[in-house]
């Protein structure tokens, strides 16, 4: 979550850049306008990576929870293998 943290701060950080050097005199200048270009391809960057960060995410905590339910089950199950015992039937007989 700290590399997300750290992306996404970057990424504000490139979008208040952006802002200023649209609103810069010079924002009309093929520079400026490369420039711009420049950083929206890094923002963009920047979203892909968050977005693959938080899929991956996603997918650890499903992971987790269906590691949870696993021992949850294999608990139960050895709880159930304790308790169990063989049982003589008993049979009447007919007199």
């Amino acid at each position: 979550m700290a590399e997300y943290t750290d992306r996404e701060k970057e990424h504000r950080t490139l979008g208040d850049e952006n802002k200023a050097l649209e609103g810069a005199p010079d924002r009309h200048t093929v520079e400026s306008r490369n420039k711009r270009k420049a950083i929206q391809k890094q923002r963009d960057a920047l979203l892909r990576a968050m977005k693959a960060i938080g899929e991956n995410v996603q997918q650890a905590n499903r992971a987790v929870a269906e590691l949870r339910r696993s021992v949850e089950s294999n608990l139960a199950l050895a709880k159930y293998a304790e308790e169990w015992g063989w049982t003589e039937a008993q049979y009447e007989t007919e007199a």
